[in-house]
């Protein structure tokens, strides 16, 4: 989200270097290019499209490869066809499927593989960040296979890559430059502020979940639940859900990706609730301004 802002704005961060680049690719062709301080961008041919990879002095080693989400949802790593048709393949990916769409961003970091790996903490995480970070959009692309009930593949793909990385990194260069990317992590254009409550989930009403609720359709960027969440469900979770301080520590700790977005009412004032898969939502409330809060989930336990 940060270095989509950041090219958004046409600016590079501070400390850092930058490049941007387009191209064009056939099925089956591997793309390859140089860049930075020795590190080469490449997509592989894949079953259905590409993977994107970063490496470094390592052959064997993808040092995006701790791109998240871990979880639930495909990679953004990976571009294939079939992200792009709907469940049964008959039409354009009407929301029935969950996949990222034509943006792809990720991290890479020479300390994959090294000092950091799976499961990451929340530490290495933020270590992670730090280093490097790859947007790529898709702008045109050619689909093939798209017979009902079959996974269509890519068959041609033109796409732009943004890359960011730091010039060099001191450790007060990496305090200041995680600082940075931090403070815009989630909500580039909105400050976090402290909740003063959590609604009660008793007085809620009008709870619209996509894809149980005509009001709420799949669409393009409003997914069905993954884990799948029902009205009572939600009510449970939120029932857990405890304010998290906009000036607490924890808000800039690793959490994943979102998962479920839900909107209700209370008292006639309209909210939305954005799950993460890290036991984290934010709550965007009536006058637009967001909190964080913690959950459990009621089936899991999860945090």
């Amino acid at each position: 989200m940060a270095v989509a802002l950041v090219w958004l704005l046409g600016i590079c961060p501070p400390d850092w270097e930058c490049t941007s680049f387009e191209a064009r690719i056939q099925k089956g062709e591997r793309f390859e290019k140089s860049f930075g301080p020795g590190l080469t961008l490449l997509l592989e041919p894949w079953e259905y499209g590409w993977e994107i990879l970063v490496r470094d002095d390592r052959p064997e080693e993808n040092i995006a490869r701790l791109t998240p989400p871990f979880h639930f949802v495909p990679n953004p790593r990976f571009l294939e066809g079939w992200h792009f048709r709907n469940s049964d393949n008959s039409g354009p990916n009407d929301g029935s499927v969950n996949a990222p769409q034509e943006e792809r961003e990720f991290l890479f970091s020479p300390e994959v593989g090294r000092s950091v790996d799976y499961p990451l903490t929340p530490a290495q995480a933020t270590e992670l960040g730090v280093f490097g970070r790859g947007r790529l959009v898709v702008t045109s692309m050619e689909l093939g296979n798209l017979r009902r009930g079959e996974r269509a593949h890519l068959e041609r793909l033109e796409f732009e890559v943004q890359l960011s990385w730091p010039s060099s990194l001191s450790k007060d260069q990496i305090e200041r430059v995680a600082a940075y990317f931090t403070g815009l992590r989630l909500e580039p254009h909105r400050e976090l502020t402290t909740l003063p409550e959590i609604p009660g989930p008793e007085a809620m009403s009008e709870i619209l979940i996509p894809g149980l609720d005509p009001r709420k359709p799949l669409i393009p960027g409003n997914f069905r639940c993954d884990p799948p969440l029902d009205v009572p469900q939600f009510r449970a979770l939120m029932a857990t859900a405890r304010p998290i301080a906009a000036d607490d520590p924890i808000i800039h700790e690793f959490h994943y990706a979102s998962w479920c977005t839900v909107s209700f009412t209370q008292r006639g004032m309209k909210y939305e609730a954005r799950l993460f898969l890290g036991g984290r939502g934010h709550l965007i409330q009536p006058d637009g301004t967001i909190g964080m809060f913690q959950y459990t989930h009621p089936d899991t336990g999860r945090q």
